[in-house]
């Protein structure tokens, strides 16, 4: 195979790579022998930035208008948690705009595992999970603005969680 993009001249790939390249001893021996080199997770790889502790694998992913929540939208999720007995330590938190909905939500749920998924607002999410159920609410904002659609709300979060 002949690629003019492929080098292993020690001044061009000093110039091209900002930080070192290290070979694995397996990789190593695949790559003298011609081997297929499958890749495996590390632990290097990012993990999905979540606020709490998830204790009780509790996992709320909050959708809003810009990826900073209201007074407003915090104060009524502060109060729904306090009112489940639930404190930052028990749950995980994922914000998400709105406008940029998470594209990947079963790598979320494969990731974290959690044993309850509450969304408010959107995720493009065509996945269908046999052991896990998600409970899909409207935005926070839409909660504290309609009274009648936060009672539904609330009784249907009381029933998916007990």
């Amino acid at each position: 195979m002949n690629d003019s993009l492929l080098t292993d001249d020690a001044l061009a790939l000093k110039i091209l790579l900002d930080s070192p390249v290290y070979v694995l001893k397996q990789d190593f021996i695949a790559l003298s022998s011609n081997q297929e080199i499958t890749s495996e997770p590390t632990s290097n790889e990012e993990k999905t930035p979540f606020k709490g502790g998830f204790a009780k694998k509790i996992l709320f992913i909050i959708s809003s208008d810009n990826l900073k929540l209201s007074d407003n939208d915090w104060d009524l999720f502060n109060k729904t948690t306090a009112a489940l007995k639930l404190s930052i330590e028990d749950i995980a938190i994922i914000e998400n705009e709105i406008d940029a909905p998470i594209k990947d939500l079963s790598s979320i749920i494969n990731e974290l595992n959690p044993n309850k998924t509450i969304v408010f607002g959107k995720v493009n999410s065509t996945i269908i999970l046999d052991k896990l159920s998600i409970l899909n609410c409207e935005t926070l904002k839409s909660l504290s603005e309609n009274k009648d659609l936060k009672i539904q709300w609330w009784n249907s979060l009381k029933t998916y969680l007990s």
